[in-house]
């Protein structure tokens, strides 16, 4: 609620009470005014108005500008006029959130700006009510059990990320070996020997323009028939940093199906070894991830094979 008395060279405008629903919107305060001459007498007809938000009671610069002017003009009647500012230009919640105190400066025609600005009470206030600001939900604001997965969003997921359980972080003994599986979709009553690949001699795949879309690539000739998934060495290089190529099990789909190889600076190779899982017929995929100017190898280092077969 603003209570002040502006007075400039020939106008004045008293601000009054703004009514309840300037709290219901988030881009919006009502704003009442009477708008006199010099003499006093209330003032009938239609006045171009600028209104203006600050931090500071004067100078400074504006937070925020809204023109009242021509078709927009303000109507005054008999004194009395109505605005909702932010109706023409909407008023960002930074400027509501991050100030503790603002300042509304109020130009009628050519007249300056009038002086003092008002001070705005408790209404832009009730616009920073509707959101929360950053860090102001902390632990000690939420109840016990209140977060429940039911409230979580469909990306946020319970599960640890890859690669964040380290051994620092397990207890001593605390895996146990009904409790080891491997990845490669055998069951877990099953384990898998690694067989080394004699002497590859060469790079198994070697081009300048890898395709672009997803292509077989047939490891029978290198593994053999039981191998569920294979140890590659891959060597990416491309002109332009972040550019990757993608490898997956063959027809696989899905947000974690594909392993990835990026290359960190322009025109320098990168070389990595990764793990890809095979179908039935030892076959999977890889691609580029951009135009097929890339220069792409990799090589078959060994396999996994499950060992009771």
């Amino acid at each position: 609620v603003v209570a002040a008395i502006l007075w400039a060279t020939s106008v004045g405008a008293l601000p009054l009470r703004a009514p309840a629903a300037a709290s219901t919107s988030t881009g919006t305060i009502a704003y009442q005014g009477r708008l006199a001459d010099s003499g006093g007498t209330p003032l009938t007809g239609t006045y171009n108005m600028i209104f203006r938000l600050y931090d500071v009671a004067s100078g400074g610069v504006f937070l925020w500008e809204e023109q009242w002017t021509g078709s927009n003009g303000v109507q005054v009647s008999d004194g009395l006029f109505n605005v909702m500012l932010g109706s023409l230009t909407p008023i960002p919640q930074s400027v509501i959130t991050e100030h503790d105190s603002l300042f509304l400066g109020i130009t009628v025609g050519t007249d300056d700006e009038m002086a003092p600005r008002v001070q705005l009470g408790s209404v832009p206030f009730a616009v920073q009510a509707l959101t929360v600001p950053d860090e102001s939900v902390t632990t000690a604001k939420i109840a016990d059990g209140a977060v429940t997965q039911a409230k979580l969003g469909a990306d946020v997921s319970l599960e640890p990320p890859d690669g964040s359980i380290t051994t620092e972080k397990l207890a001593d003994d605390a895996v146990t070996s009904s409790k080891i599986a491997h990845q490669f979709g055998v069951s877990n009553s099953e384990m898998l020997n690694f067989v080394i690949r004699e002497d590859p001699g060469g790079w198994d795949y070697s081009s300048l323009s890898a395709p672009v879309s997803f292509t077989d690539w047939d490891a029978t000739s290198v593994t053999s028939n039981k191998a569920v998934a294979v140890l590659l060495r891959v060597w990416f290089n491309t002109s332009e940093a972040g550019d990757w190529a993608s490898f997956r099990k063959n027809g696989e789909t899905g947000e974690h199906a594909e392993n990835r190889v990026y290359c960190d600076r322009a025109d320098t190779a990168n070389v990595v070894d990764i793990v890809v899982e095979v179908d039935s017929d030892q076959v999977f995929e890889f691609r580029n991830a951009e135009a097929p100017s890339k220069n792409l190898k990799f090589v078959v280092k060994g396999w996994w094979e499950p060992a009771n077969q």
